[in-house]
């Protein structure tokens, strides 16, 4: 069961269809899998269709049908379509491993999948997706089992949602449809579970700040 959830905020942005699309397409990636979330989600939309009645028309956000496409992904997919998302040999999924989520595989679809993973550090890749410079860092994340990410905290906002395996970073141990959400009031250093793989989808809204004496020296190179 999904036990860590978007910050109500964001679940009001999607609800709004104020996000961006990489911020959505996280969101909805995280109602295909949590039936909670989806009913808040529904009953926000249903609160703010009755304000909305009452305002006047507004200009639309460059990003807006972005934002509708990935909603409509999300509510297809977790009102009982059940033909599975299609598969992406680039993520080397393991046997056994759940398909993509059919809001991030749609995303995907469109967006182009990455050629390589960018090796980051022994153990963790990174394969950064096309993205406006307003609208969110997306990306792809594998740790190989048992491997960590620096400790870090964060200039902006990150939010992680698993996809295969799992993490623990002090704040959770995180799993498949979980959402790990930190800012600068979080440190953290995830370490990904022994028994598998773990493959995230992340945003991030600016670059994280290395904590500790390596952690100065990885910040050199993450500005380069």
């Amino acid at each position: 069961m999904v036990q860590f959830h978007p910050p109500d905020e964001l679940l009001l942005g999607y609800a709004a269809g104020s996000l961006s699309e990489p911020w959505s397409v996280l969101v909805a990636t995280h109602l295909t899998l949590c039936p909670d979330c989806r009913r808040a989600t529904a009953d926000l939309e249903e609160i703010g269709g009755l304000a909305i009645e009452d305002l006047a028309p507004v200009a639309m956000s460059p990003t807006a049908l972005s934002s509708v496409m990935a909603a409509v992904a999300g509510a297809s997919y977790a009102e009982g379509v059940q033909d599975a998302p299609p598969a992406f040999p680039f993520l080397d999924l393991a046997v056994g491993d759940p398909p993509l989520p059919r809001p991030l595989a749609t995303y995907l679809n469109r967006a182009g999948t990455p050629h390589a993973w960018r090796t980051l550090l022994p153990g963790v890749q990174e394969a950064a997706l096309p993205a406006h410079a307003a609208s969110g860092r997306p990306s792809l994340m594998r740790i190989r089992p048992g491997y960590p990410v620096p400790q870090h905290t964060h200039v902006g906002s990150e939010a992680i949602i698993l996809l295969a395996g799992g993490f623990s970073d002090g704040l959770g141990d995180y799993r498949r449809g979980d959402v790990s959400f930190a800012d600068g009031r979080h440190e953290h250093r995830p370490v990904a579970h022994r028994d598998a793989v773990c493959l995230c989808f992340i945003v991030t809204d600016a670059p994280v700040r290395f904590t500790g004496v390596i952690g100065r020296l990885l910040n050199v190179f993450n500005r380069s």
